[in-house]
Order: C-alpha cells, then sequence, then structure tokens
C-alpha cells in the first residue's frame, strides 16, 4: 500500500477523493489540481495628446486601415523613424566671432550645429562625406565654403546672411567689426590690420565715414568686405571699389 498524501482519514479528502480497490492493496487517489490561469496583462495605458491635428489623425486612420494595422502601430513607426532619422546627441557650437573648420575638427566632432556665428569658414580639406556631420547652419552672418560644398551647405541654412564661395587656400584671419553708432574711420584703423595680416569685415548700422587720407592700396589690403545701413561718406579714390562690392542701403558720397 502507498499513498500520495499524509492526511488521508481527513473529511475533507474523504469526500472530495474516491478509494480504489486493486488486488495488491488499496490507493487514495487525489486528483490533479488544475493549473493557475496566467495573469492577464494589464490593458494598455491611453495616452492623450492635446493639440493633435484633426486632419492629419484622419489622414493617418486611413493609412492603418490600408496597411491592415492599428492607428497605434502606425504612429509608434511613424515616431521611431523620426527619433532614427534625429540620431544621438548633437554638438551645438554657437555665439562666436569667427571660426575656421577643417576636416580634422569635423572628424572629433559628432553631429553638429553651427549658430550664432559672425564669420564661419569652411576649409577645403572637407569632403561631400565629412560634411555630413554637419546638421544645421543657423544665424551665420558670413560663411566661407570652397565649391564642392556649395549646394550640401545650401541644404543645411537657416537665417544666415552671405556665403562666399572660395578656391585654392583658405582665406584666413578675418577680424568682423560691426558699429552701432555714427563712426569716423582713421587711416591708423586701416594700418592696424595690415600690420597684423588680418582683414576686416566692417558693417555699420548707422553712417560711416572714412577719413580723406585713406588710399586705395591700404583700403583693399585690410578690408574685404563693407555692409552699411547708413550713409557713406568716404575718398572720391574709393569710389569704385564701394560701388561694385560694398553692400551700401543709404546714401553715398565721395569727396
Amino acid at each position: 500500500m502507498f499513498e500520495d498524501f499524509n492526511d488521508e482519514n481527513s473529511e475533507d479528502f474523504n469526500e472530495k477523493n474516491p478509494i480504489k480497490d486493486i488486488d495488491d492493496g488499496t490507493v487514495r487517489i487525489r486528483p490533479p489540481s488544475p493549473p493557475t490561469p496566467p495573469t492577464p496583462p494589464p490593458p494598455p495605458k491611453v495616452i492623450g495628446i492635446r493639440g493633435l491635428d484633426q486632419h492629419f489623425y484622419n489622414k493617418i486612420g486611413v493609412e492603418a486601415k490600408k496597411l491592415n494595422i492599428r492607428v497605434s502601430d502606425l504612429i509608434n513607426d511613424i515616431f521611431r523613424q523620426y527619433f532614427d532619422k534625429k540620431g544621438g546627441e548633437e554638438d551645438i557650437i554657437r555665439g562666436l566671432d569667427t571660426l575656421n573648420i577643417s576636416s580634422d575638427d569635423l572628424a572629433e566632432l559628432g553631429l553638429t550645429s553651427f549658430r550664432n556665428i559672425e564669420i564661419l569658414l569652411f576649409g577645403q580639406d572637407i569632403t561631400i562625406e565629412a560634411f555630413k556631420k554637419v546638421k544645421e547652419l543657423r544665424n551665420i552672418n558670413k560663411i566661407f565654403v570652397p565649391p564642392h560644398l556649395y549646394i550640401p551647405l545650401l541644404k543645411k541654412i537657416e537665417k544666415c546672411g552671405k556665403i562666399e564661395k572660395y578656391r585654392g587656400e583658405a582665406p584666413s584671419n578675418f577680424i568682423h567689426k560691426e558699429f552701432h553708432s555714427d563712426i569716423t574711420l582713421p587711416r591708423d584703423f586701416f594700418q592696424y590690420f595690415i600690420e597684423n595680416d588680418e582683414k576686416v569685415i566692417l558693417i555699420s548700422n548707422c553712417d560711416l565715414e572714412v577719413e580723406d587720407d585713406v588710399t586705395l592700396k591700404e583700403w583693399e589690403v585690410a578690408v574685404h568686405s563693407l555692409t552699411c545701413h547708413g550713409d557713406i561718406k568716404a575718398p572720391l579714390e574709393l569710389r569704385g571699389w564701394i560701388y561694385t562690392r560694398a553692400e551700401a542701403y543709404s546714401d553715398v558720397d565721395f569727396y
């Protein structure tokens, strides 16, 4: 005789488990307990999006029906594609007067945005493939770029100023000078940039006067560009340069 549990004489056992007689003894059989049903998963959390455009939501519903999937699955897929395209954390470089970027510089950066820079120069050695690390260019006053990067750059700019293509050796040593009140520039101002082998980008938001002893040669060596939103008064010798290369938005007078 053998038994499958200890308390064989309990009333509860005798009621629920009959005794079966066989030749070699009596075996008390407890039927197996029914399996415990799995705990159902909690219902998905309802997420509301305030301000969602009803027109777009309806279009998503139509598209989900065509694909034979739930609207939520399609929205999740849209979010997934967006963040896959966006990629990881980006670098942001901002708030500089001048910045020269080479191929080696880009190699050390991740996906990078450039913002609020006066003068930005991209080196001739940067390939189109390397330039893909540049995500966005925003609020750049002036950009110097080699010709092979000109079109890729146009796809990345927002609210930028002048873009200038250059060939051969990259221009360097640019200094940005911006004036917000009437200014008179003496000859010493230009001599400073000549002696330091630098070129100045002049921006005047008011009237600009150049003293009469400044020569055309000194001006051409020292000045890269001129933008003036006020009146200009300059020596007659500078007339050709100012008419052909300056951005003048008010009256120009020569003496």
